[in-house]
């Protein structure tokens, strides 16, 4: 790239280069087009998670992410930026399409691959003509590397590419598809069965998804079968120690490396860089030989070669050889040697070592350093010497792991002493008291921090959650749940956080407690987002009225805010919130409290919107987004930000409500609250159909849809299917029109169905999206002919407003729809059928067929 004076001049001449528009970097990185404008003209740097964003979409090559974030920061001088590879001027580039989830990469491994080549051609050609290929063989046979070279090899032949999903620390069938759902970036939820869920994820992919260490989930691999069923062009890549037994499944019996020596040279003068095999070339073989080729044993047997010469570390592995001629009869050969090398690495730890290895056999996903010293006794001396024999993984991020064939030698081992109970003990208290420290960043700038370390510890504490049902005080694990409710929440996972509150109110004894308080409210709000009100009215009911006998303040403002937002009569839900508002206001001072005061007055906002009380609303808007400003709050302060701007759309002051919205949508990514990025893209997209800008409108509804429907919520995808009914409109496309207002009354009717069962918010013209739909199917009927429907919509709208106001460009084109009926059937058969509507129920509306 030539010479540049700024990084916004750097910026500017890199997007130029990759032939992007100000607002195609702006969409791809959900910011708005004048802060892209401000940042190349040198008035603002740019936040780290939007720094991080643009050096995903401007294509930066990984190792370079570090450097780029801090120049754009004003951290490094410029000369670090425009010292980058050339290759970034030469390389073939493409435009990345604005909105769309990349797909994620293949780990890299951080060592040459190693021979394999005809396995890899055989891989290949039944990869080609089969869709479900099982690579078979004992752990630590290299099934893993093995693989992933083979997806690498092939990820360009499928058109959604290939996907590394790692199992091993999954450990219940139940959860396989919510492993490939994360792997996918699209984390599941809802009430719809995973399996079903992950079809309709799964059925217009062209795709390889690589199932890793499967062996612990053959009880579950039918499900397997019916994914094939359901996605025509997926294709799976498996490793296992077992064979799955299905008629689809193809075998693949991984033999032993047969450059093994390559292998053991190469590992050896890793770790002894002045390792030289002339003279050891006997030994070095016969070691090969006794540990069978077994990529693994030959690394672990490579790596003593810093403390012993071949022929000792052969001498050692030999003498267990009467073992492997002797070993049981239901395990396989090369284990036996396997294990032999297990059992010699392990003679020659210390005590301290053997301890913290054993320990550290119960983390699953990984673990950090403070984790390994707290849980295992494992401090940097003895987690470095673990990492030097190999029997540590060091990972990203200043993590560390244990492969899952050490790990469950390792669990062996501490299922064999005392301490597995203690252990156990410390591993849940550990996660616990991470989950309440997460949970206090939650709503500081530490936010985003926090929800990328929660996603790093999600098996730790679904691991730490199994044990504690188990084995803990009830209390403590409930305590541990309501910590992870905005984790869940956030990150969509809704069904499991209800299902693991259900299991635990379950266990728990009927007397009043907070905790068991907290947790029956929350559990209550998952029911109800996922749009089942019979089954959330008696969890929050309950938990409101043992928050009243606790006298405790923090159960008493949560369930007063679910009393809010729930009840229908007005009176009954702003009194709620003024209850929740005044506990909050004394309470300030603690961190707590004021951070969920700000939250409490957007979400008062919300509601006094839906009651028409426009002004009002605005005033809470404003007063929670001073509020959380002041504190720092960088997770709640997008919900009255984003409602502002929805205020501003509909006053048709299209420029503010798209600065605001934006910001919103940012908040949001850098967070990554799915839900709330769908709620933000959907008022997006509003702006930009309101501008005629139809392209970006419907890319971004189409995505705001997807979105929804990964989270099953129930509430969003109704608007979003109206708002492309008048798109299609627009198009003139009448039949998809008809098609998506008919979808989006069907799921009206399904929700004001299921709240009428219980009094929860029945009165469904509190929301403005239901209405802004009525006007959507007028002109959706007006265009069809269908005049005498149309005016139908038009004057229920009008009988239900109760102070709301329609977007003002929405009223124009209803309003000039409406001059046209009254000019074609005369005011006598117009008046007739306004006064047709007024006899009509919500629920004749709702099944009205256009």
């Amino acid at each position: 790239m030539t010479s540049t004076y700024s990084f916004g001049e750097w910026l500017k001449q890199r997007r130029k280069q990759l032939k992007l528009t100000q607002r195609e970097v702006a969409t791809a990185v959900y910011c708005s087009t004048a802060m892209i404008k401000k940042i190349e003209s040198d008035q603002r740097h740019p936040s780290i998670e939007l720094a991080q964003a643009l050096a995903t979409t401007l294509q930066i090559p990984p190792e370079q992410h570090t450097i780029f974030v801090e120049t754009a920061r004003g951290e490094r001088p410029l000369d670090h930026l425009t010292a980058l590879p050339a290759y970034l001027s030469n390389r073939s580039l493409h435009t990345p399409s604005p909105l769309h989830s990349l797909t994620p990469a293949l780990p890299t491994p951080t060592t040459p691959f190693i021979g394999r080549k005809n396995e890899l051609a055989q891989i290949v050609e039944r990869l080609v003509n089969g869709r479900l290929l099982t690579l078979l063989g004992p752990g630590g046979m290299g099934k893993t590397r093995l693989a992933l070279e083979a997806a690498r090899q092939m990820q360009a032949t499928f058109a959604d590419g290939a996907i590394f999903v790692n199992l091993t620390a999954v450990t219940d069938p139940s959860h396989i598809p919510q492993a490939i759902a994360q792997a996918l970036q699209t984390p599941l939820s809802g009430s719809a069965a995973p399996v079903a869920q992950l079809q309709r994820l799964l059925r217009r992919r062209h795709i390889l998804l690589l199932l890793d260490n499967f062996e612990q989930l053959t009880e579950g691999s039918t499900m397997l079968s019916d994914l094939l069923a359901a996605a025509p062009r997926l294709t799976l890549l498996v490793t296992s120690r077992e064979r799955l037994n299905l008629a689809e499944e193809w075998l693949f019996p991984v033999p032993a490396l047969d450059e093994a020596v390559t292998l053991f040279e190469q590992t050896a003068v890793r770790v002894k860089p002045d390792f030289d095999v002339t003279g050891e070339e006997t030994a070095v073989s016969h070691i090969c030989q006794l540990v069978g080729g077994h990529p693994l044993a030959v690394e672990l047997a490579a790596s003593w070669t810093r403390f012993m010469p071949c022929a000792q570390i052969a001498a050692q592995i030999e003498q267990d050889l009467d073992f492997l001629a002797g070993g049981a009869r239901n395990t396989p050969e090369r284990h036996h040697s396997l294990r032999a090398l297990f059992d010699h690495s392990w003679q020659l730890l210390t005590p301290a070592e053997q301890n913290a290895l054993a320990k550290l056999s119960v983390f699953r996903g990984g673990f950090a350093p403070e984790q390994a010293a707290a849980v295992a006794k494992a401090g940097w001396p003895i987690l470095l010497g673990l990492v030097d024999k190999s029997l540590v993984e060091t990972r990203g991020d200043n993590r560390f792991d244990l492969h899952d064939l050490i790990r469950q030698y390792a669990a062996a081992k501490l299922a064999e002493s005392d301490q597995a109970k203690t252990a156990h003990r410390a591993h849940f208290a550990a996660f616990a008291a991470l989950a309440k420290q997460l949970s206090d960043w939650f709503t500081s700038p530490k936010a985003a921090a926090s929800f990328l370390r929660s996603d790093q510890e999600h098996e730790n504490y679904r691991s730490a959650l199994h044990w504690g049902l188990a084995q803990e005080p009830i209390e403590a694990v409930l305590e541990m749940m309501h910590n992870l409710f905005v984790f869940w929440l956030r990150g969509g996972y809704w069904h499991e956080g209800e299902q693991w509150m259900k299991t635990a109110v379950a266990k728990a004894p009927l007397e009043d407690s907070i905790y068991l308080c907290l947790t029956l409210g929350q559990q209550g709000v998952f029911t109800a987002l996922q749009g089942r009100f019979a089954e959330a009215n008696p969890k929050t009911q309950r938990a409101y009225r043992m928050a009243r006998r606790l006298e405790e303040p923090w159960p008493l403002v949560i369930t007063l805010q679910i009393q809010g937002q729930a009840r229908r009569d007005k009176e009954g839900a702003m009194a709620a919130f003024a209850e929740a508002i005044a506990i909050c206001r004394e309470r300030l001072d603690e961190p707590q409290f004021s951070a969920f005061y700000g939250s409490l007055l957007g979400l008062q906002g919300d509601r006094l919107l839906g009651f028409g009380m426009l002004a009002e609303a605005k005033a809470s808007f404003e007063a929670s987004v001073s509020h959380l400003q002041a504190i720092g709050d960088t997770f709640w302060i997008a919900y009255p930000m984003g409602n502002l701007g929805r205020m501003a759309l509909h006053d048709g002051d299209l420029e503010k409500a798209y600065q605001l919205i934006s910001e919103s949508v940012a908040i949001t990514r850098s967070s990554g609250n799915r839900g709330s990025i769908a709620d933000w893209l959907f008022r997006l997209g509003q702006v930009h159909l309101y501008r005629g800008e139809l392209a970006e409108a419907e890319l971004i509804l189409q995505e705001t849809l997807r979105l929804y429907e990964e989270t099953d919520n129930a509430f969003g995808p109704p608007g979003v299917l109206s708002n492309l009914a008048l798109m299609a409109v627009e198009r003139g496309d009448m039949g998809t029109a008809v098609t998506l207002i008919q979808d989006c009354f069907n799921r009206y009717n399904e929700l004001n169905a299921s709240a009428k069962k219980v009094d929860f918010r029945s009165d469904f013209f509190e929301f403005g999206d239901t209405l802004d739909s009525l006007l959507h199917a007028g002109l959706v009927a007006h265009a069809h002919g269908h005049w005498q429907a149309a005016l139908l919509f038009f004057s229920f709208f009008e009988k239900n407003l109760r102070g709301y106001a329609a977007i003002r460009p929405l009223q124009n084109k209803v309003e000039a729809a409406k001059s046209e009926i009254q000019a074609h059937v005369g005011a006598a058969a117009y008046e007739t059928a306004v006064a047709e509507s007024q006899q009509l129920t919500l629920d004749e509306l709702l099944k009205l067929s256009l």
